[in-house]
């Protein structure tokens, strides 16, 4: 796979994991109908792309200028975003329980961690960060 496609192609399956994983899991309604799970995706993934967008590319091009690209890294910076993001999206209702801090750090570092595994397809094995 080509380096740019692979990124490109990281930065959407990292978008894709937390919101395919709250579909299916924890539907907005409970109900685990399809058009359900369906809907929950799509809203689920307008947040995920928004932490993305947020704080995954401006983290990849930090990393990647100090060729830093390494699966702990991606990692770390997909738990914070997770985290942020859940606490974001409570702000309205003012609260966000320890759990939900703690399952949603983990679908981040879930994603991070997608993100450098599909990354590192288009650059190598031995790639700490783009040449």
């Amino acid at each position: 796979m080509q380096p740019a496609r692979a990124t490109c192609f990281a930065f959407v399956a990292a978008s894709v994991l937390p919101a395919l994983c709250v579909g299916i899991g924890d539907p907005l309604t409970g109900n685990r109908a399809a058009d359900t799970m369906l809907v929950t995706f799509f809203i689920m993934y307008y947040f995920s792309a928004v932490a993305t967008v947020l704080f995954g590319v401006p983290a990849y091009f930090a990393m990647r200028k100090f060729r830093a690209i390494r699966w702990w890294s991606a990692t770390l910076v997909g738990i914070f975003a997770g985290v942020v993001m859940r606490r974001g999206v409570a702000l309205p209702g003012g609260y966000a329980s320890f759990e939900d801090l703690w399952n949603f750090g983990m679908l981040g570092a879930a994603a991070g961690f997608l993100f450098w595994a599909v990354w590192r397809l288009g650059h190598g094995p031995d790639a700490p960060g783009p040449k």
